[in-house]
């Protein structure tokens, strides 16, 4: 999608770093209502459970001991979301609950992930060729051109090659058009290549 959906602090003042640089320092909705959670069963008095020995304070574990009413009081004091009760093995009697409260709606922040200047431009060449139709009907000649073989080599055309893609720009695909001879001594040095099967998605 481009962007990352995060809970960002504030960006002190001098800090003059790119927002997708900043990451680390936010919080997913997932995390911040999961610590909400843990912070109230403790609250209500239930026992997170740990290694032996462990003070209560250096207990990070996602286990708690407790009765199961005090985990929906739990829940239902997030105040947001959906909390669903299974009261038996009937699927037709399950309890929808839909929690709302004022105040405790947070909003992320949608952070762009960084992108390469050339990646974005290899990007629009593609779009560009895939909409002209000239460069569509070059690009069905070159997949007509085949390795050329001679009396002392024989050149093997591997089914790995399938699917090899040239990108070529506007000057180069118009030199290809006029069957410039280095473009075609080119292209017919890149059917030769021998792929690899751990390349084929790259």
């Amino acid at each position: 999608m481009g962007f990352a959906e995060r809970v960002m602090p504030e960006q002190q003042e001098g800090d003059n770093r790119e927002p997708y640089q900043l990451l680390h320092m936010g919080k997913t909705l997932i995390e911040i209502r999961e610590k909400q959670y843990h912070q109230l069963l403790v609250k209500y008095g239930m026992n997170r459970l740990g290694m032996p020995g462990t003070e209560e304070s250096r207990k990070r574990g996602e286990f708690f001991r407790g009765p199961l009413e005090t985990c929906i009081k739990a829940l239902k004091e997030i105040g947001t979301g959906n909390l669903y009760l299974f009261e038996s093995n009937d699927i037709s009697k399950i309890k929808k609950i839909e929690l709302r409260k004022r105040g405790v709606n947070i909003t992320p922040d949608q952070v762009a992930l960084r992108s390469s200047p050339r990646f974005s431009a290899a990007e629009d060449l593609i779009e560009q060729m895939m909409t002209d139709a000239p460069t569509q009907r070059a690009m069905a000649k070159l997949a007509d051109i085949r390795p050329v073989t001679t009396p002392e080599t024989t050149t093997r055309r591997s089914p790995r090659l399938e699917g090899l893609e040239i990108v070529m720009d506007g000057k180069e695909l118009d030199r290809l058009r006029k069957a410039d001879k280095r473009a075609v001594a080119t292209v017919q040095q890149l059917a030769r290549i021998r792929r690899s099967p751990r390349l084929q998605n790259i």
